[in-house]
């Protein structure tokens, strides 16, 4: 079984770090810590579980992912489109001059 989605990330109006569980509702908790987050995350979500099991509530499978992974998940590198160039690479030794702004308008 796949784990839960954690998201952590920092509450600069609350001065620490929060984690949350998107797929349980109102599951979330804070730390001074990114791992302290995640550590009272981990009280928290086996708390919602235990009364979420008292009450008969259903336990939501583990579904959110953001969506940076669906990229990952569905396309397999043999199957990334590349686009393969016939074309030579530029040789000339041609150097152009640089153009002063008003030189440039002269030639408008």
């Amino acid at each position: 079984m796949k784990d839960y989605h954690i998201n952590v990330f920092f509450h600069e109006e609350s001065n620490c770090w929060v984690a949350d569980l998107p797929d349980f509702q109102f599951c979330s908790a804070m730390g001074d810590t990114p791992l302290e987050a995640v550590q009272e995350l981990e009280i928290a979500k086996s708390l919602w579980l235990e009364v979420a099991r008292e009450k008969g509530h259903e336990i939501p499978e583990p579904r959110y992912r953001p969506a940076i992974y669906a990229l990952f998940n569905t396309v397999s590198p043999a199957k990334v489109p590349t686009k393969k160039t016939t074309k030579k690479p530029n040789t000339s030794t041609k150097i152009q001059k640089k153009r002063s702004p008003r030189q440039l308008e002269a030639t408008v």
